[in-house]
């Protein structure tokens, strides 16, 4: 039961960084709309896209430590998994960052936060085997999340390549 309002307390602490994030996109998406060529973010979309396929296909993923950051232990004993949950939250990997790219291109706060409610949800299912000590859930869960990436990465490049063509 403590385990699991730990667990609770670090979601929380995600999916109050995916919301600010989220108005910050916005945000920004808003004020760079008027200086942005209108394929320029299409253009980003499609880029990270491709760093996503580069990520799933080179099997050096865990080499990068913008998506798989490592926090002192020290935190962890000390029990603020809210600050851990936030500091997650705020990720530099690829689907983030086509995440962002997709929000500039909303500029809409309610689409941004439903966007990024929905990036937290998806995300977040990954994490539930943390609650259970079953090890055959965790390759599985691996091969799903791999599915999943490469499915994100193709939905991203050809929305950036549909953007770029007008």
């Amino acid at each position: 039961r403590a385990n699991f309002n730990i667990f609770l307390e670090f979601l929380a602490g995600r999916f109050l960084a995916y919301m600010l994030f989220a108005l910050v996109g916005a945000a920004l998406g808003k004020l760079s709309a008027p200086h942005l060529p209108p394929w320029a973010l299409s253009a980003g979309m499609t880029v990270t896209a491709l760093f996503m396929f580069y990520f799933l296909f080179s099997g050096h993923i865990k080499k990068h430590v913008a998506c798989f950051a490592s926090f002192p232990a020290v935190w962890a004993e000390k029990r603020i998994p809210f600050l851990i949950g936030f500091l997650t939250g705020f990720n530099t990997c690829p689907p983030f960052i086509a995440g962002l790219m997709r929000l500039m291109k909303l500029a809409a706060i309610p689409k941004g936060l439903a966007y990024f409610g929905g990036f937290f949800a998806s995300t977040s299912l990954f994490l539930l085997p943390a609650l259970a000590s079953t090890p055959f859930l965790g390759a599985r869960l691996k091969s799903i999340g791999r599915m999943t990436l490469f499915l994100t990465a193709l939905w991203y490049f050809f929305l950036g390549l549909r953007g770029m063509a007008g």
